[in-house]
């Protein structure tokens, strides 16, 4: 029987109807994290005159072997900070030779600078969590940021920007690094440019909303009392990582944790091997995680597995447009394959404006026509990464 108009019947309306529903909510969901990020830069948008005091800072740099290229220019970005009163302590991590010498001609060149670091013969613990530990311990003052070796910031302002939230009830502030383009030029790099925006985008989104559940140990600050009223990493010491998911995760419970997004609040990693470097984060962050499960990988998982009956639904559409066409109904099936086609292509639409936006806010590579394609493949290339990330090195004891 027809219940249409234009000779639709009820239950093709109510496909189309469908696949209108699942459009809805999947641009809601990439626009509510756009908007969020968006709204935060004009609420809170930085201006070296707006900061009415400059609480003295400890800024904490972790070097080891892998990174500790890069100390020399990371010193001098940091002591070019434009802040009132600062330290600078260098951790050597694994007692690297040329950090030592680079350590050497940087005090020579800034006198005040500070060094630690962690002998040979330690064995059975986290390097991260450890230098983490010395470098709080080793800090004169309240406040202490930590950047690594292989990052410096991409502003005067970065220390500016990072402390100015902390208050009675801020104790924790989260930032975003950046990697230098030049850094990653290998294949599928393009691909990790999408994935570190879309990802990052969730852990700073979520601290604005007040959900913290992640930091970035490359530019992250939090209070030293805070540090000793959590008793450190006494919690997850049997884990090699952790220390800027699942400690932040922790920090919350105790005080207010906020993101930092603003362009002078940015640091730029330059790592040596950016693609080693992402894989082995990838595993250790989906292994910290699952102890975790934190609200906003669980939108994610949900929404990628609402795509699955949204292109199922405008598959079948299309499928049914052509059998129309081939029975001779041209009308029924332009106004429905023309409907289920405008529809996806405004949902895709949407979806690129978002991640350019979010990109664009977080300093990453803009991307345009790949993104639908990285947008398909990401939920299966993260599936196995979470499938192989219980048998990389995450404990001590290993």
């Amino acid at each position: 029987m027809d219940f249409s108009i234009i000779n639709i019947s009820l239950g093709e309306l109510c496909g189309l109807g469908a696949i209108v529903f699942l459009v809805v909510v999947q641009s809601i969901y990439s626009l509510r994290r756009k908007f969020c990020l968006s709204n935060w830069l004009k609420r809170k948008r930085f201006s070296p005159d707006d900061v009415a005091e400059q609480p003295p800072v400890s800024v904490v740099v972790f070097a080891n072997r892998e990174n500790g290229e890069g100390l020399k220019e990371c010193v001098h970005a940091i002591m070019n900070q434009c802040y009132s009163e600062f330290e600078v302590i260098v951790v050597n991590a694994d007692s690297a030779s040329y950090v030592d010498d680079a350590v050497t001609l940087l005090t020579m060149e800034f006198p005040g600078l500070r060094f630690t670091f962690i002998p040979d013969t330690n064995c059975n613990v986290s390097l991260r969590k450890l230098s983490t530990m010395l470098g709080v311990k080793a800090a004169k003052h309240d406040i202490v940021v930590f950047i690594d070796a292989d990052s410096r910031p991409a502003s005067p302002y970065w220390l500016a920007s990072m402390t100015r939230h902390f208050d009675d009830y801020c104790g924790v502030v989260v930032g975003f690094t950046a990697v230098d383009n030049g850094c990653d030029t290998d294949f599928g790099h393009r691909y990790r440019a999408f994935d570190v925006a879309l990802e990052n985008s969730q852990y700073l989104a979520s601290a604005i909303r007040g959900n913290a559940y992640r930091g970035n140990r490359c530019n992250m600050a939090y209070r030293k009392s805070l540090f000793f009223k959590n008793k450190g990493f006494s919690e997850t010491m049997n884990l090699k990582y952790g220390d800027d998911d699942l400690f932040v995760a922790e920090l919350a419970r105790l005080s207010d944790v906020t993101a930092e997004i603003s362009p002078e609040s940015i640091v730029v990693s330059k790592p040596i091997d950016y693609r080693m470097t992402y894989e082995f984060g990838k595993y250790h962050r989906y292994f910290t995680q699952s102890k975790l499960r934190p609200a906003a990988e669980s939108w994610s998982v949900v929404m990628s597995l609402v795509r699955v009956p949204y292109l199922l639904a405008v598959t079948a559409a299309l499928a049914w447009a052509v059998w129309c066409a081939v029975g001779g109904d041209y009308v029924r099936a332009a106004i429905i394959g023309g409907s289920a086609l405008v529809l996806y292509i405004a949902e895709q639409l949407i979806y690129i404006f978002a991640q350019r936006r979010i990109a664009s806010i977080l300093s990453c590579k803009k991307l345009f026509l790949s993104i639908p394609i990285f947008r398909f493949v990401r939920p299966y290339i993260n599936f196995g990464y979470k499938a192989r990330a219980s048998h990389v090195d995450n404990y001590t004891w290993q």
